[in-house]
């Protein structure tokens, strides 16, 4: 495994151990009757962060649904191809990704490990969408801001006084 992956992986579980924690919601201004419902923790990611979901997912009993947004599955191919990250079983797992994302490292076969990983998978409760039309930057945050900014920056060239 990619020694990223390990880092955040380790980070995302001291994340859940201080969520899980009373002393949590103390801080947040909680009440001590106040409690979380932590059987319901989901992990969620996009590319690097679609990896490490699937790590915590696959490692964290606290976690019982994984959703992954085109996962950048190179850093776990090997785990994958060797059917370590697998045994998801009771988990909910929602993988989507953009067919153009799957093939773009040359010399790395990315819709065999998808496939590789979706059939290992040991959860009944899977949902796996590949989508052809879109791609990589299209499943982050920044598709929603670009109109914005772009409408923004066009005001702001708008707005300053030319001088000749």
């Amino acid at each position: 495994m990619h020694d990223r992956v390990k880092v955040r992986e380790s980070e995302m579980k001291l994340l859940i151990d201080e969520v899980c924690s009373k002393e949590y919601l103390k801080t947040l201004g909680f009440s001590d009757r106040a409690c979380l419902d932590t059987s319901k923790l989901v992990m969620a990611g996009h590319s690097m962060g679609g990896a490490t979901a699937l790590r915590v997912g696959h490692s964290d009993p606290r976690v019982s649904c994984v959703l992954t947004h085109d996962p950048w599955l190179f850093p776990v191919h090997k785990e994958i191809e060797e059917g370590s990250l697998n045994g998801f079983k009771d988990k909910f797992m929602f993988v989507l990704n953009s067919y153009s994302f799957l093939g773009f490292m040359k010399g790395f076969d990315g819709p065999k490990i998808h496939n590789t990983l979706i059939s290992s998978l040991e959860s009944s409760k899977i949902e796996d969408i590949v989508i052809n039309h879109c791609h990589h930057f299209h499943q982050n945050d920044t598709v929603g801001l670009n109109p914005f900014e772009t409408e923004q920056s066009q005001l702001l060239r708008l707005s300053i006084p030319r001088t000749n």
